[in-house]
């Protein structure tokens, strides 16, 4: 038994010996002795056009060998000595359809895929509604745009490109003014794409629409959703801001408030932080709280004497006319014509949103304050 335990042994050790063999054997190719060359030019044809165009860094090999070589600037490529075969042409560059063709060496001879015989890539479908769809956006085209990422995003549901495609589709629907149609492709990519690196990117241009919109109840829930989930995003600064304004534009002055304290506590070098400022104390203004709006307001032309409105107007003006307002309201004449005279002297151009001159309403106060004293 022990001895016919060990001849099949014996066996099965010198079977798997000649299968290695075999198989070696086979896969090894013979050493070239004759040789030829080949060359050609790779291009790539456009899906739109039938232009074509050279295609440089395209990858250029054949199949089971280590011939290997990239195209230049013009598409050229060569492989000046190759064994003598029959071999399988593979060309690849990312972006485009892999090609393949059967190809022959033959002794002393140069194969040369070139004019008619050239080789012409088909660029990957949804990578190039993509790209082109980019470069139209880039250029300011968001009609263009539109029109090749809506078909990748109908023919191409899957790819790889489309939370980036629904998020230049929304952006260039909001280009071009229909924000239905941006509002949509933005909730889409946040719904199906929540790991997007474009995620906060729509959330924020969500509250940017519908505060446009005025429907401030929904760009509140986008800009808080930002700043709640999001708080290293990039936008977290202007959003906060938005969102203080969201609040005031729908009469809650106490969560506005609370936003513009946070909003300056967080970013007090902000370009916005003047703007809360100036907020803060309109809100205790209109709430009749003129003490408390005059104690924000005497904080601005100390650290805010640059600040300017969006327009370009000196925050300082319409400050300074609501310190005449604040004091006037609460009896303190003196104080109240002080900072008219400031406003009439200092800032006699500067307008209201409305276009009217500050510098006016100023004049019309000291007169009627002047009345008054005679």
């Amino acid at each position: 038994n022990k001895m016919r335990d060990m001849k099949i042994i014996v066996f099965i050790l010198i079977s798997i010996t000649f299968f290695i063999s075999g198989c070696i054997g086979e896969t090894t190719p013979p050493v070239a002795t004759e040789f030829g060359s080949l060359k050609g030019y790779v291009y790539f044809s456009s899906l739109d056009s039938d232009e074509e165009n050279p295609v440089e860094g395209a990858n250029v090999s054949l199949k089971g060998t280590t011939y290997t070589v990239t195209t230049d600037v013009t598409g050229y490529f060569e492989i000046p000595k190759v064994g003598v075969g029959k071999y399988t042409l593979i060309v690849e560059k990312r972006g485009y359809e892999t090609y393949s063709q059967d190809i022959e060496i033959k002794k002393d001879e140069t194969l040369e895929l070139s004019g008619e015989n050239k080789i012409v890539l088909t660029p990957v479908r949804d990578e190039y509604l993509f790209n082109k769809g980019i470069e139209l956006y880039n250029e300011e085209d968001y009609l263009g745009a539109v029109f090749y990422l809506s078909e990748l995003k109908e023919d191409y549901p899957d790819s790889e490109y489309m939370d980036k495609a629904l998020y230049y589709l929304g952006m260039s629907y909001d280009n071009i003014g229909l924000f239905n149609d941006a509002i949509y492709n933005f909730e889409d990519l946040i719904l199906d794409y929540p790991e997007s690196e474009y995620i906060d990117d729509a959330i924020f241009k969500l509250g940017d629409i519908y505060y446009a919109l005025g429907n401030y109840e929904k760009s509140i829930y986008y800009y808080k959703k930002l700043v709640d989930e999001f708080s290293e995003s990039k936008y977290v600064e202007k959003a906060l801001y938005s969102l203080s304004m969201a609040y005031m534009q729908i009469g809650n002055t106490e969560k506005a408030l609370e936003s513009f304290d946070e909003f300056t506590t967080k970013f007090p070098d902000s370009e916005y932080a003047d703007d809360a400022t100036y907020f803060k104390g309109y809100i205790f203004y209109t709430e009749e709280k003129y003490n408390d709006a005059i104690s924000v307001w005497e904080t601005i032309p100390e650290e805010y004497s640059l600040g300017t409105w969006p327009d370009g107007s000196p925050i300082l003006a319409s400050t300074y006319f609501y310190l005449g307002e604040a004091y006037r309201a609460i009896g303190n004449i003196d104080e109240a014509k002080r900072y008219y005279e400031i406003v009439i002297k200092d800032f006699p151009e500067a307008q209201f949103s409305d276009g009217s001159l500050i510098s006016e309403y100023a004049e019309e106060r000291l007169k009627e304050l002047s009345s008054q004293d005679v």
